[in-house]
C-alpha cells in the first residue's frame, strides 16, 4: 500500500510580513472592522486592495468615514439613514 508523502511547509512563510502580503493580495475583498468597547461608530482597521477596487473607494476615505463603504451598497444609509432590505 502506498503511503502519502508528508507535506512540509516553509517556515519562512509563517511570518507577519508574509501574512500581510498574502492578505493584501487576495483576489477577494477583505477587511477588519474594530468596534470600541465604549460604543460609537466602528472603524476599519484594515482593508485590502481588492476591497478598495470593488468599492471604488480609497484607503483614506474608508478609514476616515466607515459609512462611505455602506453607502456603496445602500444609498441613503449615510447620516441618519437606515439600512433595510428591499
Amino acid at each position: 500500500m502506498l503511503k502519502p508523502k508528508a507535506r512540509t511547509f516553509p517556515t519562512t512563510v509563517n511570518t507577519p510580513q508574509a501574512a500581510n502580503y498574502l492578505t493584501e493580495n487576495l483576489l477577494v475583498g477583505t477587511y477588519t472592522m474594530i468596534q470600541s468597547a465604549t460604543g460609537g461608530m466602528a472603524r476599519f482597521a484594515f482593508v485590502n486592495k481588492r476591497f478598495l477596487d470593488l468599492t471604488g473607494l480609497d484607503r483614506e476615505t474608508v478609514t476616515a468615514d466607515p459609512l462611505s463603504f455602506f453607502a456603496c451598497f445602500h444609498p441613503g444609509a449615510g447620516e441618519g439613514g437606515h439600512i433595510r432590505p428591499e
